[in-house]
């Protein structure tokens, strides 16, 4: 094993460094933290929200929001932690905003929405720019059927049971 001079560990530590704050910026720091057995370092998307927080759901959706309440409280979850846009004309005026940097949210599910909605950035849709952003947002899930995003009640329940599961909400 080779021993390193106190040059050569500073400018090992410069390098890291310069990597760590590129990932974060990417928002890909949980995946190097990982690759280098450091996971455990940060909890993703942990300066949001409590373990309790708002859940969010957005997307165009044929499944009522009754439904889905129905089946997060046979999860066990107030069905006041919820917060629903489900209707695709509303979507496009919602403010995503007010989910960044809030202590309010904790996680987003997200199913089918307008590529052209209201703070999109320089993202080619609310989705993409809550991703690429994810340091400024709570940790966003897509819920799919399939490879396609879609709302329905099966997709809901094994989303909310993995939540649950990883004690994330």
């Amino acid at each position: 094993m080779q021993i390193l001079g106190i040059e050569e560990i500073e400018q090992l530590l410069d390098d890291i460094r310069i990597r760590v704050l590129e990932a974060n910026r990417r928002g890909d720091l949980d995946k190097l933290l990982s690759s280098l057995g450091m996971h455990d370092l940060i909890e993703p998307q942990a300066q949001f929200g409590s373990r309790d927080g708002k859940i969010v759901v957005l997307g165009a959706s044929d499944v009522h929001e009754d439904h889905l309440l129905a089946i997060a409280g046979k999860l066990g979850l107030d069905k006041n932690r919820f917060e629903f846009c489900l209707d695709y004309e509303a979507i496009q005026k919602y403010n995503f905003r007010k989910l960044q940097y809030s202590d309010k949210y904790r996680v987003v599910l997200v199913g089918p929405m307008p590529h052209s909605t209201a703070g999109t950035n320089d993202s080619g849709s609310a989705i993409a720019d809550m991703e690429k952003h994810s340091e400024l947002y709570p940790r966003i899930i897509r819920l799919t059927a399939g490879k396609n995003l879609k709302i329905t009640k099966s997709g809901f329940k094994e989303t909310l049971d993995s939540l649950v599961a990883e004690n994330y909400i």
